[in-house]
């Protein structure tokens, strides 16, 4: 084997390293971001006073 091609060969995998360490990290970050979203839309939901309040419904036939 000559140095040339071990060197392309490491350069390469390195390269391929960062890619995928990069691609990684978007794929983090967008979660971050979606949990993010959903808790700040769960709080903005209206949470009754009395939230036994509707809970039972009577049905008569």
């Amino acid at each position: 084997m000559d140095i040339a091609q071990v060197s392309t060969g490491l350069s390469q995998m390195n390269m391929s390293s960062q890619v995928n360490i990069k691609v990684a990290k978007m794929g983090l970050d967008l979660a971050q971001q979606t949990g993010n979203q959903i808790t700040e839309m769960v709080k903005s939901l209206d949470i009754p006073a009395n939230p036994q309040v509707g809970s039972v419904v009577d049905v008569r036939l």
